[in-house]
C-alpha cells in the first residue's frame, strides 16, 4: 500500500528540484554573453605604475566593474584592435561609460614605459579612460600566470630592419630603434570582467565584440 504522505512529499521536493533547474536555465549566468566564470575567485590583486606616474592597485577599483585585459605597446596587430574594441565598448556605454574601469596590464616590462604607455593610450583615445599599467619583470610574470596568460617573445627575423625602419621617421636613430625593437610577444587577448567586489566573473576571448561586453557590463551595473 502507498503511503500518500510520503509520496506527497516525494513529490513536492521533485517539483521543487525541476523549478530550480527550469530558473537556472532560464535565468542567471545565461544572461551573459561572455563566458561565465563560476569559481567566485577574486581577482589576482596587484600594484602598478599607469601612464601618468601613478600606483595603481586593484583595490582602487573597488566599488566599480573592471574589464581588464593584457596589452603591449609595441604589438603592431592584436593590441591595437582590443584597444579599438574596448574604445567601442565605452561608447556604447555612454553615461554608463564613466562606471566602469578598464585596465591594461603590460606584457612588455622592458619596453612598456611611462611614456610609451602614455603614446599608446593617446593614439588610441584611452588616456582617460582606463590605466595602462606597466611595471617590473619580477612583478608582471607572476600576473600573467594569475590571469592565465603564458606569453612568448619571438625574434622577428631579417638583417637590414628596413620594415621597421619605414614605419618612423628619423633616419639612422629609427633604424637603430628597430634593431633594438625587433621582436614580437604573442599572447592571447582575453578581456576579464570583474565586479564590484573584486570577483571575476565573465572573461571574453577572440573575437571580441564591444556590444556584448557592454551588455555584460551592464547587468554588473544593475
Amino acid at each position: 500500500m502507498v503511503n500518500r504522505s510520503g509520496f506527497s512529499a516525494a513529490l513536492a521536493v521533485l517539483c521543487t528540484s525541476l523549478a530550480l533547474i527550469v530558473l537556472v536555465g532560464c535565468g542567471g549566468t545565461k544572461e551573459f554573453k561572455g563566458t561565465v566564470l563560476t569559481s567566485g575567485d577574486h581577482a589576482p590583486a596587484f600594484e602598478l605604475t599607469n601612464q601618468f606616474g601613478n600606483q595603481i592597485r586593484l583595490g582602487d577599483y573597488q566599488g566599480d566593474p573592471v574589464l581588464l585585459t593584457f596589452l603591449y605597446t609595441n604589438c603592431p596587430d592584436v593590441c591595437p584592435i582590443t584597444a579599438s574594441q574596448l574604445r567601442q565598448t565605452l561608447d556604447s556605454l555612454g553615461d554608463d561609460g564613466e562606471r566602469v574601469r578598464v585596465a591594461a596590464l603590460s606584457l612588455d616590462p622592458e619596453r612598456d614605459t611611462i611614456d610609451a604607455a602614455a603614446d599608446f593610450s593617446d593614439r588610441w583615445e584611452m588616456t582617460e579612460d582606463w590605466d595602462f599599467l606597466i611595471g617590473d619583470r619580477e612583478v608582471l610574470e607572476p600576473l600573467w600566470g594569475a590571469y592565465y596568460l603564458d606569453p612568448v617573445v619571438v625574434e622577428q627575423s631579417g638583417s637590414d630592419g628596413s620594415e621597421q625602419a619605414n614605419g618612423s621617421s628619423g633616419g639612422l636613430g629609427a633604424l637603430r630603434k628597430s634593431f633594438s625593437d625587433r621582436y614580437l610577444v604573442i599572447h592571447s587577448n582575453p578581456v576579464y570582467l570583474i565586479d564590484r567586489a573584486g570577483i571575476m566573473r565573465v572573461v571574453f576571448t577572440s573575437p571580441l565584440d564591444p556590444e556584448e561586453i557592454a551588455h555584460d557590463v551592464r547587468l554588473l551595473l544593475k
